[in-house]
């Protein structure tokens, strides 16, 4: 079993990401278990979104944090951070990144070695020179709090036809922690 936890600011695509990976599950035969998808709005999370779901004959947690600084909300996130295994870190390319970085630093240290990234919004205009400029910093960050990144996607976190790849990506770094990894943890696997 593999429990993973989503993180980013408010309004990073968090919740989208979620939204898109359980209807993902479901339309694949998969099973989700139980859960409390989509919190009190189905646009926000305000305390703590998560699913069962089973994949590929094992079952695995997938939590999504609010990007809120209200008490119930970092309650929840201390709660993930605590209790996840995995950690997918999503930065958002249509906001400055230096608060992005703050709200992460905030987090640290955790309890993994190696984090998936993904860099949201790559539909908005600035997205390409913005990933060009946070890349070298967000790994340069992750590397001063001793983490390695195990794979990164570009993702578009809504439905989108001419971003069909970028919406697969939300759910494909997903499964990729899904998938055993026998000898080599940072091994990329197929879907």
């Amino acid at each position: 079993m593999t429990s993973i936890g989503l993180l980013g600011t408010i309004d990073a695509g968090k919740t989208a990401t979620f939204v898109l990976f359980m209807d993902y599950v479901k339309k694949t035969g998969h099973k989700i278990i139980q859960g409390n998808p989509g919190g009190i709005a189905q646009n926000m999370t305000l305390t703590v979104d998560f699913i069962r779901f089973t994949w590929k004959g094992q079952m695995h947690t997938l939590y999504g944090t609010g990007g809120h600084k209200k008490q119930i909300t970092e309650y929840y996130r201390k709660y993930v951070l605590n209790t996840a295994e995995q950690f997918l870190v999503i930065i958002d390319l249509g906001e400055p990144l230096k608060a992005q970085l703050d709200f992460f630093e905030q987090l640290m240290p955790l309890s993994t070695q190696a984090v998936t990234v993904n860099y949201n919004k790559w539909d908005l205009p600035r997205a390409k020179e913005n990933f060009g400029n946070y890349e070298p910093m967000v790994n340069e960050f992750l590397q001063q709090h001793s983490l390695r990144i195990a794979e990164q996607f570009l993702t578009v976190a809504v439905r989108k036809k001419p971003y069909q790849v970028e919406n697969e990506n939300c759910v494909r770094s997903i499964l990729r922690m899904c998938e055993p990894r026998a000898e080599d943890p940072f091994k990329i696997w197929e879907l």
